[in-house]
């Protein structure tokens, strides 16, 4: 059994679609081959669904002579959870060799699925492409490893760094193209909850869904320390769950969730968050939100649109050092991109 990079690549490539779907558990990806040729493959598509193994097996048809190989991106689950183990359907289906890119770290303490796959005789390879199965599963890993969401810091910004207009009376400052207004809603269907600060809802009022692109609506989150947010704001309808963190109640109506906590400890904000299993957190400033994060070293990734545009003055951006970014044009705006692995 010598592992292959392609069939793992393509366990990752299947993976990657789960983006957006699948949370809070991880994006899985599996193959199956036999004689140098895939004759199954799938991946997880939807969290309380079908897991990777079961619809590689099922693609495959079943009728396994024993000799063919399960390549899978992250350890087969071995506990009863939405769906019965994963390592029974193996062993029931007759593969005897599996190669896992990495492990599952939420098996630590439930019982490991590639210990119970060697105990009953199926020859395992563990940590084929781990380094890419960890960076597929960023979220999941963070998530379980820090406590905490992984947090993606979004804005966008003019030429001369502002990022909108002066004063909470002032008009909404519309900074980059269309198409980087589409990323930016493909970008919240993919994520868990998106945070906004208070001066951002009352200056422009934004709807933070992802209506112009097909997917998932994320859930809500604001800092409303005292509950002085007026409730005909756009944040507040039924289109996503609503989770107002403050310090006056802890009350559940209907889709908006009150929760007390203190407001004032960023540390305290995240603790909520990781409770409620919201496992990656998009930030859409303004500028006071997003230097919270920052002065905390409180993020693993930034992503800054820049238009070509000057406006001379205004609120600025975060003053951050764009050096060490990848820089991926959007027309005629682009987009930098910063990966925090502190």
């Amino acid at each position: 059994m010598y592992p292959q990079i392609k069939y793992m690549q393509r366990c990752l490539e299947l993976a990657a679609k789960g983006l957006g779907s699948v949370s809070p558990n991880p994006m899985v990806g599996c193959v199956i081959v036999k004689d140098d040729r895939i004759i199954g493959e799938g991946f997880h598509e939807i969290y309380g669904g079908p897991h990777a193994e079961v619809n590689a097996i099922q693609n495959a048809c079943g009728n396994f002579s024993g000799d063919e190989v399960m390549y899978v991106s992250l350890e087969p689950c071995n506990h009863h959870g939405k769906t019965p183990p994963c390592t029974e359907l193996i062993l029931q289906s007759g593969i005897r060799n599996v190669i896992i890119a990495c492990s599952d770290i939420k098996q630590n303490f439930e019982g490991n699925g590639a210990q119970r796959l060697r105990k009953e005789g199926v020859n395992v390879i563990k940590g084929f492409m781990e380094k890419e199965a960890r960076e597929l599963n960023q979220r999941f890993f963070i998530y379980h490893e820090k406590k905490r969401p992984y947090i993606i810091l979004k804005w966008a910004q003019t030429a001369d760094g502002f990022i909108g207009h002066a004063g909470i009376s002032a008009s909404r400052l519309v900074v980059s193209n269309q198409e980087a207004h589409i990323l930016v809603h493909r970008w919240r269907s993919e994520e868990d909850a998106i945070m906004a600060g208070a001066n951002t809802l009352l200056t422009d009022n934004p709807q933070l869904t992802t209506r112009l692109w097909k997917g998932k609506n994320p859930a809500r989150v604001f800092i409303d320390r005292n509950l002085s947010l007026p409730q005909n704001l756009n944040v507040f309808d039924n289109n996503a769950r609503v989770f107002i963190l403050n310090e006056k109640k802890t009350l559940t109506d209907g889709h908006l969730q009150f929760i007390k906590t203190d407001c004032g400890n960023l540390n305290s904000v995240l603790e909520v968050l990781h409770g409620l299993q919201i496992q990656s957190l998009l930030v859409e400033g303004g500028t006071k939100t997003l230097n919270r994060f920052l002065e905390k070293n409180l993020y693993d990734e930034m992503r800054i649109i820049v238009s070509p545009h000057y406006v001379g003055n205004g609120v600025k951006a975060p003053v951050v050092n764009l050096a060490a970014a990848e820089i991926i044009p959007i027309g005629n705006n682009k987009l930098f991109q910063i990966c925090n692995r502190a």
